[in-house]
């Protein structure tokens, strides 16, 4: 089964607004306990708006990512968890209390991030909020050097050398289980991309840089060419 890549940069709304929905009470009650119901998209929005105040544009992409749930819940990986994906000390805090610390260490840790466009911005908080920019042992991960020594691509690259996101897609390619996180990170890798020095007009590849590297990963490429240069899919 081949993988429509349909979220690319600044679609993530239309891709939650019209994605089906699933029923946590039938397919998982492990994860989501009633009485406690999933709000997704613009509705999870609209519900954290109602406790806190007007959101910002990146504040609202989470939550259009992450979802909302109003109680305490099990994620997949029996975490316990509430609000927008809020775990650990997190889950005392209000969304907005987590999002400006979790935006205070992207700062931190990209010293250049005010810089960029709004789009990049979102995607690299988006890429924060989600815990995808540290080790556990707090320590910058390699496409974040990579990102702040300019090598944009690279940096893509890297992020989706992910073992959860490889798993996924994985899955899906065998059991047709799709999952927002290969679109969160597909899409924070285009964006990613896109910041690499463009080439001629003429010379511009048509499928982004996550096709690319989807495709030669499915195929047991080494490597893989876009917009005119090679880049390693970490196959060994």
């Amino acid at each position: 089964m081949e993988y429509n890549e349909a979220l690319g940069a600044g679609l993530v709304q239309q891709f939650y607004d019209n994605r089906d929905r699933v029923n946590y009470y039938e397919k998982s009650p492990a994860i989501v306990k009633e009485p406690y119901k999933v709000h997704y998209g613009q509705d999870a929005v609209n519900k954290v708006t109602e406790r806190e105040g007007q959101l910002t544009p990146p504040m609202e992409a989470v939550i259009r990512e992450e979802g909302f749930v109003d109680g305490v819940y099990e994620d997949t990986k029996g975490i316990k968890t509430s609000g927008v994906g809020q775990t650990g000390e997190y889950m005392n805090m209000s969304f907005r209390e987590a999002f400006l610390d979790h935006e205070k260490l992207v700062k931190e840790i990209i010293p250049n991030f005010m810089i960029f466009d709004d789009d990049t911005q979102a995607q690299l908080l988006s890429l924060g909020y989600r815990g995808d920019t540290k080790s556990k042992k707090g320590e910058p991960l390699k496409w974040v050097k990579l990102f702040n020594e300019g090598e944009y691509a690279l940096a893509a690259t890297e992020l989706l050398d992910h073992q959860e996101y490889k798993d996924l897609v994985k899955k899906f390619n065998e059991e047709g289980k799709d999952s927002g996180i290969i679109h969160r990170l597909e899409a924070a890798a285009t964006q990613i991309a896109s910041l690499q020095a463009a080439p001629r007009e003429e010379e511009v590849a048509e499928e982004t840089f996550a096709d690319a590297f989807r495709k030669a990963s499915k195929e047991g490429a080494k490597t893989f060419d876009w917009n005119g240069k090679s880049y390693s899919t970490k196959k060994a």
